[in-house]
């Protein structure tokens, strides 16, 4: 397996949305070639070997590379999965990397830049939680991966979004205010629509207001998600990958994991 976090999950992420974009890449790299579902064949996929009289497996596309043949499980057509999974480093695997899928997508084909800080300041109390959680509970027999795990792979977004956080507290968010706040990014996750790049906010409209105040702080401060090279990670972390991919609901969808045929 191999998990290039960032550049794999907003492309990983934007191929399920059927999102497009006339720009071949903002972030200066070209991100490893990979798989996504799709409800018809590939068009542009190899041939089907003409002595099969098989027909073509409608759920996962599969793409062959020089070295590989890569094949992602399917995504949920709604929501993000493992939300609410009963394995608690799942659980919060899946509220880390479907809030960081959900503001890739926005960030890269997203035209209001304050509203994709907006969702970004939203889903910095559940990462921040999430991440506290995986450290807490990665699995003993995975100990001599943890650091690089919590560093390499989970680190470049929790960094950002710490500073996301900050920035709430710092618009005068108190510690009702964001639990309400993720609450509200919880629900919105739980019935995102993934051809919809900004997902549906409901806040009251004071805490709507602290926000927005929050996310014009932040947005000052940082760049874009495809601009920022400090989240451009290729950590080597393969038995955790296999963890994630082997355990978790999401079978390695949130993050663009290449899986070897």
């Amino acid at each position: 397996m191999a998990t290039r976090l960032v550049i794999m999950t907003i492309v990983a992420a934007a191929l399920a949305t059927g999102c497009s974009s006339d720009d071949p890449g903002d972030a200066g790299t070209t991100p490893a070639p990979i798989s996504t579902t799709t409800t018809s064949p590939d068009p542009t996929g190899p041939a089907p070997s003409p002595t099969s009289d098989e027909p073509a497996d409608e759920s996962t596309t599969v793409i062959d590379t020089t070295t590989t043949t890569s094949v992602v499980a399917a995504v949920p057509e709604v929501g993000v999965p493992g939300l609410d999974s009963d394995l608690v480093v799942c659980r919060a695997w899946s509220r880390f990397a479907g809030s960081f899928q959900v503001v890739a997508v926005a960030a890269s084909f997203g035209d209001d830049p304050i509203e994709v800080a907006r969702l970004e300041v939203a889903a910095a109390p559940v990462v921040a939680d999430a991440v506290e959680e995986m450290v807490a509970e990665w699995p003993t027999e995975l100990a001599d991966e943890a650091d690089l795990v919590a560093d390499g792979l989970l680190g470049p977004y929790a960094r950002r979004s710490a500073r996301a956080l900050d920035a709430l507290v710092a618009a005068g968010a108190d510690d009702d205010e964001l639990a309400e706040l993720a609450d509200a990014w919880l629900a919105a996750l739980e019935v995102r629509d993934p051809t919809e790049v900004l997902p549906t906010l409901e806040l009251d409209p004071e805490l709507d207001a602290l926000v927005t105040t929050a996310a014009v702080d932040f947005e000052s401060q940082v760049v874009p998600i495809p601009l920022d090279p400090s989240l451009v990670t290729d950590v080597d972390v393969p038995r955790s990958e296999e963890f994630l991919f082997e355990t978790c609901p999401d079978r390695g969808t949130l993050a663009g994991t290449e899986v070897e045929g």
